[in-house]
């Protein structure tokens, strides 16, 4: 009699535990650059969220262990935790906020599920989502233009308006479409008052200038604690792809896909508003594929399943850029695809069902 073989669904797990404290440390060494430039550029406010966010996040660890009678903390997974809700917030929130995030990341996002490698969702970016349903108004007073401290400002009082310039932006991408289109204009109520046609057409190129391909490598615009220069994160990321600590599927299908979904996008309508959201969420946008992405507690185990993975995140991400002019907007794709890992295992891996 032939043997019955049982198929085992694909659960969020880690493979190789004895390596985990080790993976998980030097992903922290890998980001730290980030981190520590975004607490140069925004001063003591950030440092302060940074400590809050880490603190948060440890000492939910911390309880959760005592009550289990398992210490998990030198394994580093709680501070990684804090370290990159850290890196997707805006870098003068209030330290309270910033606490409670990295409780509710490590308590909802981790423990809740019985801890390390059993979470479906990746746990600071849960903790990200929960604050900006919590405490959407703080997020929006968190932002800070980097190197504020220099003087100057980056835009005329709308900046101070709507917070996030990204949103400032898309509405003056609005106007000036709506303007070269000679169609009615819906104008933002603290533009300056009385501009015929030409000089608003004027005034929004002038603000859309300010967003050029360049603020990816050194920001001048306000944005997240991560995003004030893409080449601070670019050593760590080499670093732990040259290392093999991170897997290379996830990101390197999105990377593949972008140009591809760029061009795809820059055809239809509105296509031309990704140059100036690139420019503002690149940083962010590198984070998401090669790391947050790339967790190997929530995406998927099969290599198949990795690209496929990848190409969604990537897809996902670009209608997020496109359509969601909110700092966070590009946070929020990931987590539903957390939650299509285990379909794709099912589907994809060796054996899985047809």
């Amino acid at each position: 009699m032939a043997a019955e073989i049982h198929l085992l669904g694909p659960v969020p797990l880690l493979r190789r535990p004895a390596r985990t404290g080790s993976l998980m440390w030097r992903v922290v060494l890998a980001l730290l650059p980030a981190a520590l430039l975004g607490v140069v550029a925004y001063g003591p406010e950030a440092a302060w969220m940074l400590a809050a966010c880490l603190s948060g996040a440890w000492l939910m660890e911390a309880l959760a262990g005592g009550l289990r009678r398992r210490s998990t903390l030198k394994d580093g997974s709680a501070l990684l935790t804090g370290l990159l809700l850290a890196l997707t917030l805006p870098p003068a929130l209030a330290p309270g906020w910033a606490f409670l995030g990295g409780v509710l990341a490590i308590l909802l996002g981790k423990q809740v599920f019985g801890g390390l490698g059993r979470n479906p969702l990746n746990p600071a970016l849960l903790g990200r989502l929960l604050l900006s349903l919590l405490a959407p108004g703080a997020l929006e007073l968190g932002l800070r233009q980097p190197f504020g401290w220099q003087g100057g400002s980056w835009l005329t009082r709308a900046a101070t308006a709507a917070a996030d310039p990204l949103h400032v932006l898309w509405e003056t991408r609005r106007v000036l479409d709506q303007a070269l289109a000679g169609l009615t204009l819906n104008v933002p109520a603290d533009w300056p008052p009385g501009l015929d046609r030409l000089d608003l057409i004027q005034h929004a190129q002038e603000i859309l200038s300010q967003a050029g391909p360049g603020q990816v490598f050194w920001a001048r615009l306000p944005g997240l604690l991560g995003e004030v220069s893409i080449l601070a994160l670019l050593p760590g990321l080499v670093w732990l792809f040259t290392a093999r600590l991170v897997d290379w599927r996830v990101p390197a299908a999105g990377l593949i896909f972008l140009p591809l979904g760029f061009l795809l996008a820059s055809s239809g309508a509105g296509g031309h508003w990704l140059p100036l959201a690139l420019a503002l969420r690149g940083t962010s946008l590198l984070l998401v594929l090669c790391v947050l992405a790339s967790d190997p507690v929530t995406s998927p185990l099969g290599q198949g399943a990795k690209f496929l993975f990848g190409l969604l995140v990537a897809a996902a991400a670009l209608l997020a850029l496109q359509f969601s002019p909110q700092a966070g907007g590009l946070f929020w794709v990931l987590l539903p695809a957390n939650l299509l890992t285990p379909w794709l295992d099912r589907l994809l891996l060796p054996g899985g069902p047809r």
